[in-house]
């Protein structure tokens, strides 16, 4: 089956930034080891359908850029009869967001030492890479006596780090090697200030306490249009999540890229913090709105009854799990703030893997 047989009668949906790197565990697989091949999910039976007949086709490339209606691959698949240009109907701009080098996947080399940031990197995206970098980064960590990690606040990277992620590094490294010396620099007077000071007095204990934060990935949307890119670097969208463009200050009510969504790190959506569950939510809403634009579309609907059948996206509470060594965690949720001791030290890693197709008897099993 080819992509133009495809496009003929099936709407293309592309979702960029889908890849599969759970970044919860990450922090704790760069420190303990032989956990890291449990970070990373095929996406081999994502859709759990006979893909002799599905029509769906796995293509591992790189987006180059992207277009209103068209985004542009790394390489070409002429097993599909197509080159490196894809048309789409529909978007999902999922890009989330990079911490600066040493710790970006992406950027330096994990063995590269911190002031060489020009250093060539070689990691090219595949599942086999990305284990061996977090097996390169707890080496790093293993050999150093001195450890210093830099920001205490809430961010969710696609990296190392994520939801507070720097406090639960640096207090995993202290569980798993408690000789090592750990410092921990913010430039607040407590940790996570967007949260309940409970959550600061539980996060501190032997650690001392300047900020470095996420930078999103919007460089593709920027080059396509510059005007839907704040200067924090966030993709502006309305509270359709649909991208817009702000005039004079204020969101259109429509935009020219309805079919072009953004969701995630990458999205300046109304205040909601940069965390897996709000990412989730507004993946949800994003995707019942295109398929709202597919049945408005397929009916007849002219575009002001399309707009008005679309969902609104209202974030949510904020809430946020900091783990605080292998087993321990505080929780804050609807305000409430609870201490976990009974945590696994690979946060049970393996249970996601049946949601994406992946069905795992034994552990044996996820080394793919």
């Amino acid at each position: 089956m080819t992509i133009s047989s495809l496009i003929q009668y099936v709407k293309t949906i592309v979702v960029l930034g889908g890849s599969y790197g759970d970044v919860y565990v990450m922090p704790p697989f760069a420190v303990l080891p032989g956990h890291q091949h449990k970070a990373f999910i095929p996406y081999t039976n994502f859709f759990r359908l006979d893909t002799t007949n599905a029509p769906h086709i796995f293509l591992h490339a790189q987006v180059t850029s992207i277009r209103s209606m068209q985004i542009t691959l790394s390489k070409s698949f002429p097993e599909y009869g197509t080159g490196t240009t894809l048309p789409f109907d529909y978007a999902v701009c999922a890009l989330e967001s990079h911490m600066p080098t040493p710790l970006h996947l992406w950027g330096t080399h994990p063995e590269v030492d911190v002031g060489n940031v020009n250093e060539e990197n070689n990691y090219g995206g595949t599942r086999k890479e990305a284990v061996e970098w977090l097996k390169k980064r707890h080496a790093v960590i293993e050999l150093s006596d001195t450890v210093l990690v830099v920001g205490g606040g809430a961010l969710r990277i696609r990296t190392l780090s994520s939801t507070s992620r720097q406090i639960e590094i640096a207090t995993d490294i202290k569980a798993v090697y408690p000789a090592k010396r750990v410092k921990l620099l913010h430039s607040r007077d407590r940790l996570l200030p967007r949260f309940d000071v409970q959550m600061h007095i539980e996060g501190t204990d032997d650690i001392q306490l300047l900020c470095t934060g996420q930078t999103p990935n919007t460089e593709l949307l920027k080059d396509m249009d510059p005007s839907i890119v704040g200067e924090n670097q966030l993709a502006k969208v309305l509270r359709t999540l649909q991208l817009g463009v702000i005039n004079d200050g204020e969101r259109n009510e429509s935009t020219q890229y309805p079919h072009i969504f953004a969701i995630g790190d990458a999205a300046d959506a109304f205040g909601a913090i940069a965390a897996g569950h709000n990412a989730y939510d507004q993946a949800e809403v994003a995707a019942r709105n295109i398929i709202r634009l597919i049945k408005s579309a397929e009916s007849g609907a002219n575009t002001k009854s399309q707009e008005e059948s679309i969902e609104i996206y209202t974030p949510g509470p904020s809430v946020i799990g900091v783990s605080l060594g292998l087993c321990e965690a505080v929780i804050q949720r609807r305000g409430q703030i609870t201490h976990k001791t009974d945590g696994e030290a690979d946060l049970n890693a393996l249970r996601k893997w049946p949601y994406f197709g992946m069905h795992i008897q034994k552990e044996e099993d996820v080394y793919l």
